[in-house]
């Protein structure tokens, strides 16, 4: 697995990575979770990466709570969101 330090110094986009942290926050929209990721790679303003799932696809999602321990599987894509590089 990469840590989120090494997400951001590598750039892997649109390459399937993994990762394992915490979460920070999770939240619903519709049919979609946006879950912050935390690892304590990195202490600075960037410390989280965003992982957005579908319901659909994860249907285990709605068990997830802050603080959860969890493995990520996905890909690394650029996020349309100004505040943030990847999701």
């Amino acid at each position: 697995p990469l840590t989120i330090r090494e997400v951001y110094e590598e750039k892997p986009l649109n390459q399937s990575i993994e990762l394992i942290g915490y979460l920070l926050n999770v939240r619903k929209l519709k049919t979609h979770y946006f879950l912050n990721l935390f690892d304590g790679s990195l202490t600075n303003n960037r410390k989280h990466l965003q992982v957005v799932a579908s319901l659909k696809d994860h249907p285990e999602l709605p068990r997830l709570t802050q603080g959860c321990s969890v493995n990520i599987r996905g890909k690394l894509v650029q996020s349309t969101h100004p505040e943030q590089e990847y999701e």
